[in-house]
């Protein structure tokens, strides 16, 4: 048998053997994991049933009530056993229940009502309070009957007032006081196991056969690996056997490696003596040779008459014939003794620098004509070779061959054609990432790095590198250079260098005192001494080829100059290589179009654009790109210099029937920017720049801004005349700072891009340069290529008006061509048409209002907070060091994680990408449910926020000319539909905390003035009710109920007015759990309980409200068809992971999409709110004003006189909002106070 037969057999019988009795085993463990299986649900299916039949039971409707409507789902509840194949497999139990008397009042199968049960074993220990909800599997009668039971007694708690939040959740029934009017029983045939024990044995014996298999394979491929090196040395053997070239198999230092290299040894001395056999038998026959020479020589010479020059040339041959002989036997002696003086021959010594220059006279006439610079340089003191001679000399020849063929001809032009080009006065550029070409910049020669776009000129040398660029050859000589293997000066770095250099000015001078410097480093230098000039040279760019040699330079750069690109020719190429971006572009060029290599998206257009990005989504998704973008019109762009073609324009704009408009600014601040130019487009490709502020040196003469801006307020104050731009609140605001109110706006590129493609796939952003490139396939002009970025940026002011015409005239070109592309697609469908243009165009005109308006803050209160705020932070900080047993630095993640998980063993949670325990916020509220000093930097932290983000800085932000606070809303930003705000963020100040509320206080009305909050009660929760359908929640709404508390009501089995502070809790984090799609693992999370309590009370919820499961479903399934889900008023809210295959990413997508309707219309309704009650206030000519929205709530300044009228008026209109399409009424709760922590 062979060995790998061998090594299975044993293998196989081992694991097979094991594996069948592992198997056997698990196998018999089927039938009782499957009973326990089926009685823990029947457990848990009698519990549930006898709260759910209580009510039915009392009021004597049990087979007309809910409990018989709901009793067929638990009949077919799957099993729970984790077993392969019973995952999902469903259970038909019979359900019955008895009243106190034991009288059967519900039967599932209809069979035994009325009949008495009273004197049935389970029945009469139940009714007798004995057990509950206990199996009776094991008793000898249900044995026999071959039936499992379950009962649960039926308690009437409505006179119980119990405040345990666990009330009603399955425990035994001595822990539940209450009267026991009635029994619930779960039954199930034992013989009605026997299939799913048979499946549950089959699944195990299927898969058990199956690991049982893939372990035999990996056995067999584990035997195939042990023994396959073992049959490459027999092949191996073989081979050495027959006489044939073969590779040892193995060159490790495992036994098999170690035979192999014995079996190779012995093949080279079997082969060595072999060789020497022949060369003895060869030597035998060339010395037969020599000795018949000799002897025939010697024969002539015997001969007295031969003449004396006949004896002669006979004598000499004989002489040499015999040194020849000589030479043989020597030679014959040696290889004789060669096994004797092998280990001790030495190998002669080998003069190299004398090998080398015969290498290099073989090879002169192959380099000269290759017309290759071929240098041999041989170091001062080689070290000695001991080798065979020619063997070394052959080695160096094949090496050099190699260098010479593959050398290309001329390798220093690239050096000398600069060099030639900058002596004939031409501006010299080299495209290069080489920092060795540093050393070849000078006045007229630069090196530019396409791949980071890093410029090197003598300035950008020395700013690099420390040295002059004449200075770089030495710089890299005494650095090295590990590319090309230049050693350098051991120890010495850039910083060493650019010292000496700057000391003694050049490596000559370092060389002349080397003596002078001291320490290790100048140790170093002395050693090198002798090879700096070797490692100069090595070094060396070189740029001295003869100029004849060269490539001709032309005369002047003409021919050089861009040409028209070869479309077609651009076509084919960029097709065979599938370049599709590109192929586009070639596409749609014009025979006179030149090609637009190179260029990229504009971030930020203009100053005003910038301001615009904030309102830019950051949605990530995937939305397909264009196959073909709309053909551009021919550009008209004008530059408004003078009054008749002002007057002109002014025409145009009055005449057209929409006119694009934007503003470029001198700041991002909407608030405090001055206008310096505007721009109009009346028509694709028709537009203009009207400059007005721009006042550098040379700057052409202008308008003058204040009479054109008068000249211009009429139009740009009249409803009658519509107007488009990209985020004209930006730019209403601007106007206003001048005095002018603008008015007519009925489009906004902005807007209609986010209510149109919001959270689409692929969608990044709404910004007017990503817009056009996405929806146009144009590059704009960027507001970087005209003003720079960071600490040079310069103001648009600064801008020359030929490139501020053309950026300002293309800004509201796109307007008009995105629109024209936008708007067709919203007015096509219904609810983004309404969304668009009831909504979001309307709540643009409040948003400005609010904004211009403000809200006053008071900075003494919010001084005293801050100076509160900081000592708690040193309290905080003694508490923090004293529970971590030393100072440390709080803010430092390192030095925080080793005190929390090293020094205190608290457990990690998780990692961050380095693999360093977290120490996120994540983290610490997890650890602070069990340790103290997690509790405590957990409130270091929110102070430190509080304090940071709004009592230091708040103050800081009031505007000096109205002593007010004014925020910026974003309303394009979430997918939902809410609002953002920033500078200041009004949505981030906790109101849940002391310290949160005391910020809110801060925010505070004006003498004769109140705060008046408007905030929805509970809206998610009512628009979750109306989209359910769920009868139950849209009854408590009508009612007026509190919700929460009837939630509580009906999970925990009791009375609303019983319902314990606790439960409601309880019930209201499972009510807003489950819109944001919280399961029975977040709930345990939240309320700091089991997992099967946590499934309990949303099984319970569920049973409650049935409506809510299904709209859960609902939901998920059609988001998953169309992509996206809408919310009451037709706002499109998509969901690119909801079809994604990660199973992660597809979950957070469908509790998105459960979510995203309710968050969605919550929002819609805001924002109507708003637009109605600013519609109201403004009708009535009230002095009352919006200053802030956050989240649900208005927030108002109202004068004293108009309080009351705002107190009645204000909940009314927003709780109509709806237009009556709710099916639960809208609840708005107002407060008043002295500032907004009062009225809230």
């Amino acid at each position: 048998m062979r060995l790998w037969a061998r090594v299975f057999l044993g293998y196989f019988l081992i694991v097979g053997l094991a594996g069948w009795f592992l198997l056997r085993v698990f196998v018999s463990e089927v039938k009782p994991g499957v009973r326990d299986a089926v009685e823990d649900v029947m457990i848990d299916t009698a519990n549930l049933l006898a709260e759910l039949a209580r009510d039915d039971l009392l009021a004597r409707r049990l087979p007309d009530g809910r409990f018989a409507a709901s009793v067929e789902a638990y009949r077919q509840r799957p099993i729970k056993a984790k077993i392969w194949g019973l995952e999902k497999q469903t259970l038909d139990f019979r359900i019955y229940v008895t009243d106190a008397a034991g009288i059967v009042r519900y039967d599932s199968e209809n069979r035994a009502i009325g009949e008495d049960y009273s004197n049935w074993r389970d029945v009469a220990l139940t009714l007798r309070g004995e057990y509950g909800a206990r199996s009776t599997r094991d008793n000898p009668e249900d044995e026999a009957s071959g039936v499992m039971h379950v009962a649960a007694a039926i308690r009437d708690r409505s006179q119980v007032n119990d405040s345990s939040p666990h009330a009603g959740v399955r425990t035994e029934a001595n822990e539940h006081p209450g009267r026991i009017v009635g029994v619930v029983t779960v039954a199930k045939p034992s013989r009605t196991l026997a299939p799913i024990i048979a499946r549950g044995e089959r699944a195990m014996l299927r898969h058990g056969l199956l690991l049982l298999g893939a372990a035999l394979v990996i056995g067999a491929l584990f035997t195939a690996w042990l023994t396959m090196s073992v049959g490459k040395l027999l092949r191996y053997a073989r081979a050495l056997s027959a006489g044939q070239p073969a590779t040892p198999p193995s060159r490790g230092r495992d036994e098999i490696g170690e035979l192999a290299r014995a079996l190779a040894q012995l093949r080279d001395e079997v082969d060595g003596r072999a060789y020497i056999e022949r060369y003895v038998q060869h030597l035998t026959h060339e010395m037969k040779s020599p000795l018949a020479a000799i002897h025939g020589a010697a024969e002539l010479l015997a001969e007295a008459e031969l003449p004396e020059g006949e004896r002669q040339r006979f004598a000499n041959n004989a002489l040499a014939q015999s040194e020849r002989l000589q030479t043989l036997i020597q030679t014959l002696l040696r290889l004789a003794q060669i096994e004797q003086q092998r280990a001790l021959d030495a190998p002669p010594a080998v003069d190299l620098a004398e090998l080398l220059a015969e290498q290099q006279a073989h090879l002169a006439t192959q380099a000269a004509r290759k017309r290759v610079v071929f240098t041999l340089t041989a170091a001062p003191a080689l070290p000695a070779i001991r080798g065979d001679r020619f063997l070394l000399g052959l080695a160096l020849t094949n090496l050099l061959q190699n260098a010479l063929d593959f050398s290309p001809p001329g390798s220093v032009v690239e050096c000398t054609l600069a060099r030639v080009a900058a002596g004939r006065g031409l501006q010299v550029v080299i495209s290069s990432g080489d920092k060795d070409l540093a050393q070849l910049v000078g006045p007229q020669v630069s090196i530019i790095d396409t791949m980071n776009g890093k410029r090197r000129d003598e300035a950008g040398v020395l700013a690099e590198f420390g040295v002059r660029a004449d200075q770089m050859l030495d710089f890299q000589t005494l650095v090295g250079d590990a590319v090309d293997n230049v050693p350098g000066v051991a120890k010495v770095g850039p910083k060493t260098a650019v010292k000496w250099l700057t000391q003694y000015g050049s490596l000559d001078g370092v060389i002349a005192a080397a003596n002078d410097i001291g320490g290790a480093v100048g140790q170093n230098l002395r050693a090198a001494l002798d090879f700096l000039p070797l490692g100069r040279r090595l070094v060396t760019v070189r740029c001295d080829l003869d100029p004849a040699e060269l490539p001709q330079l032309p005369d002047s750069l003409a021919p050089l100059t861009p040409q028209l690109p070869q479309r077609d020719t651009l076509i084919e190429f960029f097709t065979r290589y599938e370049m599709k971006s590109w192929l586009k572009e070639a596409q749609r060029l014009e025979p006179s179009q030149p090609f637009p290599v190179g260029h990229s998206a504009s971030t930020s257009a203009s100053s005003a654009r910038a301001a615009k990005a904030v309102n830019t989504a950051s949605a990530e998704a995937a939305s397909p790109e264009p196959t073909a973008f709309p053909t551009p019109p021919e550009k008209h762009y004008e530059t408004i210099l003078d009054w008749p073609t002002f007057e002109r324009w002014l025409t145009k704009i009055s005449a057209a029937p929409l006119t694009a408009l934007d503003t470029e600014t001198t700041s991002l601040d909407p608030l405090n920017a001055r206008i310096v130019g505007v721009s109009f487009a009346v028509a694709p490709g028709e537009a203009a720049y009207l400059p007005l502020a721009h006042d550098y040196a040379v700057a052409p003469a202008q308008l003058p801004i204040d009479e054109a801006l008068t000249r211009l307020k009429p139009w740009l104050e009249s409803p009658q005349h519509a107007k488009i731009g990209q985020h004209l609140k930006y730019d209403e605001h601007v106007f206003a700072n001048h005095g002018i109110a603008l008015r007519g706006i009925a489009h906004d590129t902005l807007l209609e891009s986010y209510v149109l493609e919001s959270g689409k796939s692929g969608v990044r952003g709404h910004d007017l340069g990503q817009l056009a490139e996405r929806h146009l396939g144009l590059a704009t002009i960027s507001f970087e290529s005209l003003c720079g970025k960071g600490a040079s940026q310069i103001g648009f002011n600064q801008v020359a008006v030929e490139q501020a015409a053309e950026y300002g005239a293309e800004d509201a070109d796109l307007c008009l061509r995105l629109h024209a592309c936008f708007y067709p697609q919203i007015a096509a469908h219904a609810g983004l048409a309404y969304i668009y243009g009831d909504i979001e165009i309307p709540a643009r005109e409040v948003l400005f209002r609010m904004e211009r308006n403000g809200v006053l803050i008071d900075a003494e209160a919010l001084a005293r907070q801050s100076n509160a705020l900081g000592q708690r932070l040193l309290e905080l900080e003694a508490q923090i060091y004293e529970a971590a047993g030393q100072p440390f630095n709080i803010n430092s993640p390192k030095q925080l994680g080793n005190i929390l998980f090293s020094k205190l063993g608290l457990p990690a949670r998780k990692k961050t990408p380095s693999g360093t325990p977290s120490t996120d916020e994540e983290v610490l509220s997890e650890l602070a449910l069990d340790y103290p000093l997690p509790k405590l930097l957990l409130e270091s932290r929110q102070i430190v926020k509080l304090k940071g983000t709004y009592a230091d800085k708040l103050p800081k932000m009031i505007d000096p000319k109205t002593g007010r606070v004014h925020t910026h809303f974003a309303q394009a930003v979430a997918v939902t539909g809410r609002l953002a705000s920033s500078d200041p963020n009004l949505q981030n100040i906790p109101v849940r905390t002391a310290e949160g509320r005391r910020i809110r206080a801060a925010f505070v009305a004006p003498p004769g003035s109140r705060i008046v909050s408007a905030d929805y009660s509970q809206i998610e929760l009512r628009i979750m009710a109306h989209l359910s359908g769920d009868k139950t929640l849209i009854a408590a709404f009508q009612n007026g109920e509190d919700v929460h508390r009837r939630t509580a009501a009906e999970v925990f089995g009791v009375s609303p007015e019983n319902v314990s502070p606790e439960q409601r809790r309880y019930a209201k984090t499972i009510n807003f759990g489950l819109i944001y799609g919280m399961g029975q693992y977040g709930l345990a999370k939240s309320l700091g309980i089991d997992n099967l309590s946590a499934k309990n009370f949303i099984d319970r919820y569920f049973v409650r409200y049935p409506g809510v499961a299904e709209y859960m479903q609902r939901t998920k399934e059609q988001a998953a068809a169309q992509g996206y889900v809408e919310t009451l008023f037709g706002r499109r809210l998509y969901l690119p992971d909801i079809r994604a295959k990660n199973a992660n990413a597809r979950a957070g997508a469908e509790r998105a999409a459960i979510n995203a309707p309710m968050q969605g219309t919550a929002s819609d309704l805001i924002k109507r709110a708003m637009i109605d009650v600013s519609r109201w206030l403004s009708d009535d000519l009230l002095q009352s004003k919006l200053i802030m929205q956050v989240h649900d709530e208005l927030v108002l300044e109202v004068p004293e006189a108009e309080l009351d009228l705002v107190k009645e008026k204000l909940p009314q209109i927003m709780a109509k909002v709806d237009d009556g399409m709710l099916k639960v009424p809208l609840v708005a709760e107002v407060g008043v106070g002295m500032n907004w922590e009062e009225a809230h």
